[in-house]
């Protein structure tokens, strides 16, 4: 068992340096070349061995705070990877959502929602207890946007939400930087000893820098997506 421990952590560490450090190529590499398209293929598979060795963590210790912790963040950084590249599969062969996708959107649904009733539950007994910590609010925190992913990839394949005009890039860049903000998230809380910033900033400030970042490169894509359109 514990020979089986220090294998997982070791891929653990690996598939977790190897997405913190290939996950920048892509944001900086030319759009669709060859680095950014390899990149990025290397940033999933690190990410797909991020989520496995943390599934594999939890089985060993299913009731450490911690290693729930894990699993929800691997679980959804994930999530995120795996949509992005779908987005991209999907607009590339003119695919129409396969019950894969369907299933995927239905489990980002059925997992945020865990995740968020975790956190509220977590909460209150903190609360009660005395003894409040931030894994819950990061519970509700990504367990919303989770659920949020879920639903609005649910209402997208149904039509109940009108595609816009290049959607799949945005979604594209959306899923690939969040996926890759989650996993930083995950970097900075397990070495949240070791920054010298309290540690509700250590566990939210990459979300908000990484979130206004991500709102800005839209931007900056629809507003030159409208300029080619004028222009032509």
């Amino acid at each position: 068992m514990q020979t089986l421990h220090t294998v997982n952590l070791v891929i653990h560490i690996a598939s977790g340096f190897t997405s913190l450090t290939v996950g920048l190529i892509p944001m900086i590499a030319k759009k669709g070349g060859r680095v950014h398209r390899l990149a990025g293929q290397i940033f999933f598979w690190a990410m797909f061995g991020v989520f496995i060795t943390a599934t594999v963590s939890w089985l060993q210790q299913p009731a450490k705070p911690f290693f729930q912790f894990l699993l929800m963040i691997g679980f959804f950084s994930f999530h995120m990877a795996l949509t992005g590249v779908r987005t991209l599969r999907m607009k590339s062969q003119k695919m129409l959502p396969a019950r894969f996708d369907w299933l995927v959107a239905g489990v980002a649904m059925v997992g945020g929602a865990i995740a968020l009733l975790f956190g509220l539950w977590q909460l209150y007994n903190g609360l009660m207890m005395g003894k409040f910590t931030m894994f819950s609010i990061l519970y509700l925190l990504f367990g919303s946007f989770f659920l949020r992913n879920g639903q609005m990839d649910w209402w997208l394949y149904s039509g109940w939400v009108p595609m816009e005009n290049r959607h799949w890039l945005y979604n594209h860049i959306i899923r690939m930087v969040g996926a890759y903000i989650a996993s930083f998230t995950a970097f900075c809380v397990v070495n949240s000893d070791n920054i010298p910033l309290p540690s509700i900033l250590v566990w939210t400030l990459p979300g908000m820098i990484g979130g206004v970042l991500i709102a800005r490169t839209v931007q900056h894509y629809k507003r030159k997506s409208a300029g080619s359109a004028v222009i032509g």
